[in-house]
């Protein structure tokens, strides 16, 4: 997310601390924040206004990673730095960042106010299981969901399953179920199924959606896709549509036949 994005936030995720009287356009922020090699996931829309005097204070731990970072703005009334916005993060043992939370100065309480917060986790592989955001409640004083994804992969590291809830039961404090997508593989690497399900509030199952399955002949050529849909009458999956004679094509050379569904991006494959 690109906005009013200030050199002050790219510094601060660098871990330096000082003081300017200027200001930079979003994509040179961006760029600069990249090249001085950020460690922190950064939501920057709260900077409402390009400060003209500020100051950043940081720390990190011994791996560099930036621990803590907080922004004082100049008060040219009083002449006197204050509170603005406080960063805090956390990081696993292979330096993956697992928490990161966003704090704004009340001024009023003189004390600091939740903003954001986002919780990661991975596998022992390293590769994230899940991103979960969260922004605080107000009129609660409590954290609110606001998107939530989950992925499992298999022992070869592919990825087997996407989970994914935009729902929040404020009443229960909790996440809601909402839709998931399952995928199976054979022994050569090759998407054999791709199901996709969506959660029912009523019955408090998961529903198959649609399915579709492929199969693949002694190179690993896709030869047949077969696709399936939720037929709710009979409350079943119902085959729909059978394709045969499927190759797929490489280094995406341009085929004059007529493209197929495509339901997994690595794979791309056009019908004779």
């Amino acid at each position: 997310m690109r906005r009013f994005l200030t050199l002050m936030v790219a510094t601060m995720l660098a871990g330096q601390a000082w003081a300017k009287d200027f200001t930079v356009d979003n994509n040179a922020a961006a760029d600069t924040a990249k090249q001085t090699g950020s460690v922190s996931k950064m939501d920057t829309s709260f900077w409402r206004f390009r400060f003209k005097r500020y100051k950043t204070e940081s720390a990190s731990d011994t791996n560099g990673n930036v621990t803590l970072a907080v922004c004082y703005k100049w008060n040219r009334k009083t002449k006197m730095w204050e509170n603005d916005v406080k960063l805090e993060c956390d990081y696993n043992a292979k330096g993956q960042q697992t928490l990161y939370v966003e704090y704004l100065w009340n001024g009023e309480t003189n004390s600091w106010r939740n903003r954001l917060k986002e919780v990661s986790a991975y596998d022992t592989t390293g590769q994230q299981t899940l991103d979960a955001r969260y922004w605080w409640n107000t009129a609660t004083n409590l954290w609110s969901g606001s998107y939530k994804n989950e992925a499992a992969y298999d022992s070869n590291g592919r990825q087997t399953l996407d989970a994914y809830s935009y729902q929040w039961d404020a009443k229960a404090n909790s996440w809601v179920d909402d839709y998931k997508r399952e995928r199976t593989y054979d022994d050569n690497g090759n998407v054999t199924s791709s199901a996709f399900y969506y959660w029912d509030t009523e019955t408090k199952l998961w529903v198959n959606l649609y399915k579709y399955e492929y199969t693949y002949n002694a190179d690993g050529w896709l030869q047949e896709e077969v696709k399936y849909f939720w037929n709710a009458e009979t409350n079943q999956l119902e085959k729909s549509d059978k394709r045969k004679n499927v190759v797929r094509y490489k280094d995406l050379k341009l085929v004059k036949k007529t493209t197929l569904f495509a339901e997994v991006e690595s794979i791309k494959h056009v019908s004779k």
